[in-house]
């Protein structure tokens, strides 16, 4: 009888119809529908104030009306299914690159994906850094087969949108017309370094780089990938070390290791 309670309890919150009604005494302060539903809207809110909370620069451009509605119509959608809310916006960049009318407007699921990524990678766990002090003890000859394991608290992101100054613009109250769509989609590396989501756009040849190394290649293979883009070797060998030293300065790498 009370896991049925419960169980019922939590499909009305959650908007479904169910006999619950049947089993609360109503009073003179309302009847039992009334006094469900208090419980059911002021759910509703909260979940509603957790996507604020993860979303705040959708909240800007939507406005507060316009966000409730979308709010509403994602919690009908994708209801919490989970004890905890912390990813109960993981969803949202999907429903509005579907639903009408979000999904005319490409910039708000990029947006909503942009933002969650932030917190994504603020709530990684932590783990070492890699330093240029452990880059002096790997030996020259390790370097050919040497492989990067990454921090937990990066992703990359891609957009074709430019998404990151759309935010600053918008959080600056500074956007004060409709985003243009790009010619070229931008790929972006976000990490955390020193407690902050960063973030920056990569080019063609370090975005390349970046892929295949978090798929496992080794140093001598990306830099071989790199003949794409140059054509001397002492400029292929120039290049793979920028990139690697820049991973290393902004405490992306938690180990290069030594394959030999």
């Amino acid at each position: 009888m009370t896991t049925n309670f419960h169980e019922q309890f939590e499909r009305y919150l959650k908007g479904e119809d169910t006999p619950i009604t049947d089993s609360i005494i109503g009073d003179e302060k309302g009847n039992a529908t009334e006094r469900m539903n208090i419980y059911r809207d002021a759910y509703s809110l909260r979940l509603i104030d957790i996507l604020y909370g993860d979303f705040p620069t959708i909240y800007e451009i939507l406005g507060t009306d316009s966000f409730i509605e979308m709010a509403k119509q994602y919690l009908a959608t994708y209801p919490s299914t989970s004890f905890t809310v912390r990813h109960f916006g993981q969803y949202l960049a999907k429903f509005l690159s579907e639903t009408q009318p979000y999904a005319d407007y490409p910039y708000l699921w990029q947006m909503a994906d942009f933002e969650w990524a932030k917190g994504t990678v603020f709530d990684a766990p932590d783990t070492d850094i890699f330093t240029l002090e452990q880059l002096a003890d790997i030996p020259e000859k390790a370097w050919e087969t040497a492989t990067f394991e990454f921090i937990p608290a990066i992703t990359r992101l891609v957009y074709h949108y430019d998404i990151p100054q759309i935010w600053q613009a918008v959080n600056t109250d500074k956007q004060s017309q409709e985003p243009t769509a790009l010619e070229t989609p931008i790929p972006w590396v976000m990490w955390r370094k020193d407690l902050n989501p960063n973030w920056y756009s990569m080019s063609a040849d370090e975005d390349w780089f970046f892929i295949q190394a978090r798929r496992g290649k080794n140093f001598g293979e990306l830099c071989e990938g790199l003949s794409q883009w140059l054509d001397d070797e002492e400029q292929i060998a120039q290049r793979a070390a920028e990139i690697v030293r820049r991973w290393i300065d902004e405490k992306m790498l938690t180990c290069i290791s030594d394959n030999r």
